[in-house]
């Protein structure tokens, strides 16, 4: 669909809009599963550790997506390790420490 094309383009993933998911790589995955996440234009955005098997470039362009997203006004959640994307993002960060949420 198109809605499904734009997806991909924006993700810079239709090279493997053709690919079943047991030929796509970890990261890659990942990718598409964020593209497939946008397509029908979400309010909210769940993203557990979504730069987690990227290389350095890949995790930057999936976190400059993600905040292309939320200035479309689609919120986003996210949970990471990866503390130069937290930098990255710059966006309100909430710590879960020994099961305790620090604002």
């Amino acid at each position: 669909s198109r809605l499904t094309k734009e997806a991909l383009e924006k993700l810079e993933l239709t090279h493997l809009q053709d690919q079943l998911p047991e030929q796509l790589s970890g990261g890659e995955a990942q990718r598409v599963a964020l593209a497939r996440a946008v397509v029908h234009k979400p309010r909210l955005i769940l993203a557990d550790e979504p730069t987690g098997h990227l290389d350095e470039d890949n995790a930057r362009r999936v976190a400059q997506h993600l905040l292309r997203l939320n200035m479309e006004g689609i919120a986003i959640i996210l949970t990471t390790h990866n503390q130069t994307l937290v930098e990255l993002l710059n966006q309100r960060v909430f710590h879960l420490h020994n099961g305790n949420l620090l604002f």
